[in-house]
């Protein structure tokens, strides 16, 4: 009998939990519909809330594996049982509503304390995860379900702190709180809710704010029956505990403690946790060697880790050899983003990695070659070594090749090997890799094959071949590929047309979204069957050889568009077909990108007039006239944050700008006029040099707090500088006024400068001193007062500046003797000095010449050429250069000159001048200069132009300055120099001018020949015999000259410093395309 009465509650046990583990009754089910007032409060609920059909959430739900739908839509009123509606599970004897799921539904709106939600007091189960609760705070009251086992409100954008009641869910085993930084809870809370949980198997805590040391994470081992923990971007700070009892966290299965601020050494606890599987530290600041391998290694159950299935310790600093252990994690390593060095294993037991599918080591300082036993792994399929420092890679790819079970690479689905330092030929066996092949930033060259199975090739999503040295045509079954979303072949040498789209995009085969063509050699026109690729995202075709005309409406008929390049070819494009526009253009609203510069575009496009969602428009190098459009300034009203309107001809007034977050402003060189624009408050960067702005500085630019360059020279400002520059932005690094009319003087403007890397004020009627407060900042690399009406001795005390390398003061009032400190470090830094055209007197001091450091150095900065500034600003000098006033539009960092021309200088020339070995120009001129030219200016090697003009200087000219073999200008006019001049090299290419008024002087090219005795005194000229030297000199000449006349004086002095650098005319021919295409990309 009492077996038979433990059988029956068995049964009755069984028939019941298979009731109450099914989701809902069928229709014909014989249960209790659900009960009334709960479905009352079901439809309430569903009519406090709208519909959101946002984009973002849109995109989240699908990225999370999930389908967004309007979940609520199956809720009806009158005759539905509730129990039946999509998203509700009822317990099928009572009818109550035990569960809800109303996970990527479509909800938007505030679910506030009165809510009928709440009132559903027999739930066991609530998701409302991926919904639009904006601005909405969690309730208390979703802490008053008493039976509630599971709550997830992740990414639902709540706000505020997570309120108390969450810990008075006595039987939650489950709580995902995960967010964007929108959510707290910080101490004593975070405690209190993980001290009351006691039963809980997963917490995820994901992004948001508990901002406490990391010593709170103790607090955790209550949770003995914690099997994940996810705990990503919560601002923890400071060193894991360095001891643990792990018994109480023996279940822990996961780990997640990424994107926090954890630093010091990586505990060995964490790796005798013996359940754990998956460990994710990423993105923290840890440092040092990962010094748990002692540990692991001395331990024996630590060593095979034989339950770690995944690793994952990227961007944590790291550095020394790989440790051995990491070969023993079961499935997945993460190690990229850290500075490992050394080799890999060249050899390993690949059956203990039989089971490893991803491996990523990319963004390390790993040198050797790549072992061919990588590619034998038999579950890889995922491979990341992008980023290292390999070498000799042709020997892998012959290894690979060779090896006819390697060659098949049947479970390699992502293969990346960018910036690896692989050469040569694309190996065949690349295109065995099924889903991702990414081998950008390599050296690979010849052509792609011209035809490949296909069937092959059918998975193939991403192909990233750019930045190498690729050529020949693009080949057509490139766009045959069903699967193929992405491609990237920018920055190659491939040829031909683009006509290989044509039949494909007919046949409507492909799936294309990104294409990046640009910084080719293609040609031809634009087919009209480029617009028939319909799934089109983004479109990059520019820095090519493409011309012909086309109408940019056009682009509206691929309507998934949001990215179009276009510029740095020869084509033009036109605003409107056949003077109307275009019936596509109602439907062309999702571009976010537009680049076209130039593009020989006459006016502002009209499809932009749709362009809700713009963000960086380029139409910079136009011949766009007249004044913007009013309904221009619609355009991306919310979303534009970049616009460049450079170099065109439009003109009116921009008063204000009512783009709300627009950052980037480039509208230089073109014919604006009024008071200069109010600018948005998120301004990062203006430039609106050469127009017509006039009247005062608005003080309004003191308020934005992002600004960072503002350049308004060249222009027709009045006025004082706003005394409110003293509260600028700390971000500001540039503030370029030149040649405006303002006055006044500087006072404390300059209090708050820490970041400004360049001062320029040239040209315009600013007086007074040079304020002190300069001195804070410590940035400053350029320093240009020059044309102004400044007085004052020379202010030493700039030489305290570490970084400063530019100093212009001329042509103002500055007085006194050119002496400084004894200080060693003064100027140390200092290339570019221009303090002619002042009253200096008195001595040039030794003291002074003996800080430049920096033109002591003559190789410095030979191997790293590059020019003073940034990517939105590159700083510009106006210097006299060989008798002429020069514009340098970039400054290299090679560029050294002195000049102390046109004060009243006196006494001998220091000797130490001819220490200064990087010097290319010296003007001396129009002082009262006396004594010799001291012999040491021999060694000045890099001198190009010497004036010492107009000065008392007596004896003879040295002999020895004929070795000088850049020498191009040299000018000692109006002097008191006796005897022959030096002859050969350099010497015969200067005329009478340079020696006139120096009546002592004899040989050529003056008519005066020196005597039998002058002849035979003139010391020997130490001439270098260099049997290239010559060539070299008559090639620079006239290259120079073809540059000169060709692209104009500054680019082509500017290609000429690389060929004196070189000391080879074949840098000229590696230049020409950087000069051809020297207008600078956004992308």
């Amino acid at each position: 009998m009492v077996c038979l009465l433990r059988l029956t509650l068995r049964l009755l046990c069984l028939y019941l939990h298979s009731r109450l583990t099914t989701s809902s009754p069928s229709p014909n089910a014989s249960a209790h519909l659900c009960h009334e007032d709960e479905r009352f409060a079901m439809l309430e609920f569903k009519n406090s809330l709208s519909s959101d059909d946002s984009s973002v959430i849109l995109q989240l739900c699908a990225s999370s594996g999930q389908v967004s739908y309007a979940k609520t839509a199956s809720w009806k009123a009158a005759g539905s049982d509730c129990c039946q509606w999509d998203g509700v599970t009822c317990n099928p004897l009572t009818g109550h509503i035990v569960g809800l799921d109303l996970s990527c539904g479509k909800l938007q709106g505030t679910i506030p304390t009165n809510s009928t939600l709440f009132t559903l007091r027999h739930l066991q189960s609530l998701n409302l995860a991926f919904n639009g609760f904006f601005t909405s705070r969690i309730s208390p009251e979703f802490g008053r379900f008493p039976r509630l086992k599971l709550l997830n409100l992740s990414t639902t954008f709540f706000t505020g702190e997570v309120p108390l009641t969450i810990a008075q869910l006595p039987q939650l085993a489950s709580l995902d709180l995960s967010q964007f930084d929108n959510l707290g809870l910080e101490l004593p809370n975070f405690d209190v809710v993980i001290g009351n949980l006691t039963r809980l198997r997963e917490l995820h805590l994901d992004s948001v704010q508990v901002n406490s040391n990391a010593t709170t994470l103790l607090s955790l081992t209550n949770l003995s029956t914690l099997m994940a923990l996810s705990l990503s971007g919560c601002n923890f700070f400071g060193p894991l505990p360095s001891m643990v009892d792990i018994s109480k966290l023996s279940r822990l299965t996961v780990l997640d403690l990424s994107a926090n601020l954890l630093d010091g050494k990586v505990p060995s606890w964490l790796f005798s946790l013996p359940s754990l599987n998956k460990l994710y530290l990423d993105d923290n600041g840890f440092s040092g060697q990962l010094t748990i391998i002692k540990d692991v290694v001395s331990n024996s159950s630590l060593a095979n880790l034989s339950s770690l299935m995944v690793l994952s310790l990227s961007n944590c600093n790291f550095f020394g050899p790989l440790p051995a252990w990491i070969w023993t994690i079961i499935r997945e390593i993460h190690l990229s983003g850290n500075q490992f060095t050394g080799e890999l294993p060249s050899m390993i037991d690949i059956s203990k990695l039989s089971q490893l599918t991803v491996l990523d080591l990319s963004g390390n300082l790993l040198d050797g070659e790549v072992p061919s036993w990588l590619f034998n792994l038999p579950s890889l399929n995922k491979l990341y070594l992008d980023n290292n420092q390999f070498s000799n890679q042709q020997r892998v790819i012959e290894d690979v090749a060779s090896n006819s079970s390697l060659t098949n690479l049947s479970s390699l689905m992502v293969l990346s090997l960018s910036y690896c330092n692989f050469s040569g030929p694309l190996p065949a066996w690349i295109w065995n890799i099924i889903q991702e092949i990414r081998l950008s930033g390599n050296r690979f060259t010849g052509e792609l094959p011209p035809r490949v199975d296909i069937s092959k090739l059918s998975q193939l999503t991403v192909l990233d071949l750019s930045e190498n040295l690729l050529d020949g045509e693009v080949p057509s079954w490139l766009f045959s590929l069903p699967s193929l979303n992405t491609l990237y072949l920018a920055n190659n040498q491939f040829s031909g047309q683009l006509d290989v789209i044509e039949d494909v995009a007919s046949n409507n085969t492909t799936m294309l979204e990104y294409i990046d063509l640009s910084g080719n050699k293609i040609q031809g026109s634009i087919p009209n069957s480029i617009f028939e690729l319909v799934s089109l995202e983004t479109l990059k075709l520019s820095s090519n050889n493409l011309s012909g005309i086309i109408e940019l409406d056009m682009f509206c008929k691929l309507e998934n568009l949001t990215e179009l390049d276009m510029s740095n070819n020869g084509l033009t494009l036109l605003t409107k077909s056949n003077g109307a526009i275009n019936s596509n253009v109602a439907a062309c609203r999702r571009l976010t990108t537009l680049l076209c510069s130039p593009c020989n575009i006459i006016e502002f496009p009209d499809f932009l007039r749709n362009q809700e969602d713009l963000q960086v428009l380029d139409l910079s190098n136009n011949k766009i006239h007249g004044d913007i459009p009013k309904w221009a300034q619609d355009i991306g009203r919310y979303t534009l944050y970049y616009l460049n309107l450079s170099h065109n001809f439009l003109t009116g007034s921009l008063d204000l700008l009512q783009w709300k977050n627009l950052q980037f402003i480039d509208i230089h060189s073109n014919m604006f006029e009024g008071p200069a624009p109010i600018l948005p408050s998120f301004t990062v960067m203006l430039s609106a040099s050469y127009n017509n702005f006039v009247g005062e500085m608005p003080s309004a630019i003191c308020t934005l707090a992002s600004l960072e360059i503002l350049d308004l020279s060249y222009n027709s400002l009045s006025g004082e500088i706003p005394r409110c520059f003293k509260n600028f932005s700390d971000q500001l690094s540039v503030l370029d006024l030149r040649s405006n009319k303002l006055h006044g003087t500087l006072s404390s403007s300059f209090e708050k400068c820490s970041s400004l890397r360049t001062l320029n004020l040239n040209g315009n009627q600013l007086g007074g001193q040079l304020p002190l407060s300069l001195l804070s900042c410590q940035g400053l690399e350029v320093l240009d007062v020059g044309n102004n009406n400044f007085k004052g001795t020379f202010p030493y005390w700039l030489g305290s500046l570490p970084k400063l390398q530019v100093l212009i003061l001329h042509s103002n009032s500055f007085f006194g003797n050119l002496g400084t400190s004894k200080a060693k470090h003064l100027f140390s830094k200092l290339r570019i000095l221009d303090l002619s055209n002042n009253g200096f007197n008195g001595t040039l001091s030794s003291n002074l010449l003996h800080c430049f450091k920096a033109m002591m150095n003559s190789t410095e900065n030979r191997g790293q050429l590059q020019y003073l500034g940034d990517r939105y600003y590159t700083d510009s000098v106006m210097l006299e250069v060989k008798g002429h006033d020069l514009n340098f539009i970039r400054i290299l960092n090679v560029i050294t000159t002195i000049d102390v021309s046109n004060n009243k200088l006196e006494g001998e020339i220091p000797e130490v001048i001819g220490d200064l070995v990087s010097l290319r120009w010296l003007n001396l001129a129009h002082n009262n200069f006396m004594g010799r030219i001291p012999p040491s200016l021999v060694r000045l090697s890099e001198l190009e132009s010497l004036d010492l003009s107009s000065n008392k200087l007596v004896g003879r000219i040295p002999g020895e300055l004929a070795s000088l073999t850049f020498l191009e200008f040299f000018n000692v006019s109006q002097n008191r120099l006796v005897g022959p001049i030096p002859q050969g090299k350099q010497f015969a290419t200067f005329g009478n001018n340079s020696y006139s008024g120096n009546l002592g002087l004899c040989g050529n090219p003056l008519s005066k020949k020196c005597s039998n005795d002058e002849a035979s005194s003139q010391p020997p000229s130490r001439m270098v015999q260099d049997g290239n030297d010559s060539e070299y000199k008559g090639a620079f000449d006239w290259t120079m000259a073809g540059i000169g006349y060709g692209c104009g004086t500054v680019i082509g002095l500017a290609a000429g410093y690389y060929i004196i650098i070189a000391r080879n005319p074949i840098w000229l021919l590696r230049l020409a395309r950087p000069i051809k295409n020297a207008t600078n990309q956004l992308f």
